[in-house]
């Protein structure tokens, strides 16, 4: 029967010509929204790297005051987070704090090879503060202050791209303008994925805060009875303390909730797009299968006086439209393969994959639903009536 539908197909193609585009279209615009929506999914349920919960972040704005004075206030703030018992850990870090939508990158090199990376500016304290899982090597110590050219610890995915060969840890990054500017590897940790949700944070080193360096955010990892009043005493202890500066208090996962939303502004937009064309294509299909079945009662109706049953009608016209719907998936899936082959926007091949997947079930369950309905209604003619309209 296959055989005989492949048949039919090539006999008329010239009708199914279009019916034959409809369906390619449909398939390439359900590989890009699977493509677009997997990978988000993956982004979004990957590890970030550290722990949010429980975390605020408190950033100061010093503009107009002395660098010494700063750095006299800094320390007394300091003074005062160590006195409160519902901090845990606390921590200095640049402005590129998580899900802040900052952005602080440079140039590293070894030998030929070139990255552009997230640069965060931190101290001592934060791995312990943000939970950073440590995969080699150690985090910064009191013992690097000596050391004029501060050590790096890079992320993961940036060991692996600049020393696949072995560890990093050792090793020495260029980072500067002279040529001479190379800095030591003391640590690798886990992806750093800042930006969480469902953005891709890219490679990332953290540089080691110095002691006469500013920096404008403080993060809190407070106990779990941390509250408003406690948030409001700590509050009106640093303005006591630091009059002269303007600062605000965040939530680290009040950030996220907000950053998502932002970013999943985007992908709504998109599936709304895709469900709009995916609904005018099932119209048009219906309605292309419609008028297709309905010029064809008098071949029912001799069919049906042939002694063939309803549901052999049913099932020539479901696959007759099944044998075109695959003849335009391989068309489709050629095109669409040459996504992970190209390497095109740097999207790991296991997503292209699933899409593809997806989207030509998503087309055979598509095209099934829409002759369905007209098939069964051509089966139910009667051979007498099926001829005397022809």
């Amino acid at each position: 029967m296959i055989r005989q539908a492949f048949k039919l197909i090539w006999n008329q193609r010239g009708k199914h010509l279009g019916l034959f585009v409809e369906i390619f279209f449909s398939f390439m615009i359900l590989f890009l929204v699977f493509s677009f929506a997997i990978f988000n999914l993956q982004e979004y349920f990957s590890p970030l790297g550290y722990e949010y919960e429980d975390v605020w972040a408190i950033t100061f704005n010093r503009e107009g005051m002395e660098k010494e004075a700063s750095m006299q206030i800094d320390d007394q703030i300091d003074e005062t987070m160590r006195r409160y018992s519902e901090i845990k850990e606390f921590s200095w870090s640049q402005n590129n704090i998580p899900f802040s939508g900052t952005s602080n990158t440079s140039d590293l090199s070894r030998a030929n090879a070139n990255i552009l990376a997230q640069r965060f500016v931190v101290d001592d304290n934060f791995d312990q503060t943000m939970e950073i899982e440590m995969l080699d090597g150690r985090w910064f110590e009191e013992q690097d202050e000596i050391n004029s050219k501060s050590p790096f610890i890079i992320t993961e995915n940036m060991a692996e791209e600049l020393f696949p060969e072995g560890s990093a840890v050792g090793q020495k990054l260029q980072y500067g303008e002279t040529e001479n500017d190379y800095h030591e590897i003391i640590g690798v940790v886990s992806d750093y994925r800042y930006r969480g949700g469902i953005m891709e944070s890219g490679y990332g080193f953290f540089i080691r805060k110095n002691e006469d360096r500013l920096l404008s955010n403080l993060l809190i990892k407070v106990n779990e009875g941390a509250d408003a009043a406690f948030e409001a005493k700590l509050m009106k202890d640093l303005h006591q303390i630091a009059p002269d500066y303007s600062m605000e208090i965040r939530y680290i996962d009040e950030m996220r909730s907000n950053f998502l939303l932002v970013s999943f502004i985007p992908m709504l937009i998109l599936g709304i797009i895709g469900a709009f064309l995916i609904f005018n294509v099932a119209l048009g299909l219906f309605g292309v299968l419609w008028q297709n079945i309905s010029r064809r009662k008098q071949e029912i109706g001799v069919r049906r006086a042939m002694g063939s049953s309803k549901s052999e009608i049913t099932i020539q016209f479901i696959l007759e439209i099944m044998v075109l719907a695959s003849i335009s998936l391989i068309l489709g899936i050629f095109f669409a393969s040459q996504f992970p082959l190209l390497d095109v926007f740097g999207v790991n091949a296991g997503t292209y994959i699933l899409a593809i997947v997806f989207a030509a079930i998503c087309i055979y369950l598509l095209v099934f639903v829409c002759a369905l309905i007209p098939s069964t209604q051509a089966a139910e003619l009667h051979p007498a009536i099926a001829l005397r309209e022809e």
